[in-house]
């Protein structure tokens, strides 16, 4: 996969061509799609083609007498944990237009009676799921993620209770210059563990 740089009227010279390599758009990461844009299009695109086989499934279980609960449950297990498996790692490349897509088969879902009337929208599911991600990270102190947080801080007064102890990571205000006049926001480094 080759990025460019995105400047107008100034192209990457791209490298030779070698033989042996072949030249992708996509790559597939742990089952998580990932294009040359950075964007969760083509995973997606592929999550709503394998939904759909998994729905005349779920149809053909129903129409042969399966309980409600039951085709609830295998609903979850299956189309529901497709679609969020690995979420906090993809849900931050979706557009509005991936997330509505994606809220369009849970509608239809509901409308079939695949899944409980009251499921959240999958922008709820992507935070509950990022959430989830944050307190185990938080929680336990051998995650291998662990290291990329912030301190704890150490407070003596009596303020409000946050959902977590960290310091918060300070940005400054100031923009920097690349070297090829590109402008962008000063971050702070990440610890290498």
């Amino acid at each position: 996969m080759f990025f460019a740089n995105g400047k107008r009227g100034k192209q990457t010279p791209t490298p030779p061509p070698c033989p042996t390599i072949k030249r992708v758009h996509s790559l597939r990461v742990l089952g998580i799609i990932v294009n040359a844009k950075l964007t969760a299009a083509d995973h997606v695109d592929h999550l709503l083609s394998a939904s759909a086989s998994l729905l005349y499934a779920l149809r053909v279980l129903r129409s042969s007498g399966i309980a409600a609960d039951s085709l609830n449950d295998v609903f979850r297990s299956t189309v529901l944990a497709k679609i969020l498996y690995c979420a906090p790692a993809w849900s931050g490349m979706c557009s509005a237009a991936d997330r509505s897509r994606l809220d369009a088969l849970l509608k239809l879902c509901k409308r079939y009676g695949y899944c409980d009337k009251n499921l959240p929208a999958i922008a709820d599911m992507f935070s509950a799921a990022d959430d989830q991600l944050f307190e185990r990270v938080n929680r336990n102190s051998n995650n291998v993620l662990e290291p990329y947080l912030p301190a704890k801080r150490e407070c003596c007064y009596s303020l409000r209770s946050q959902s977590h102890e960290r310091t918060l990571i300070r940005l400054c205000t100031r923009l920097m210059v690349g070297h090829g006049g590109g402008v962008g926001v000063c971050f702070p480094r990440l610890p290498v563990p």
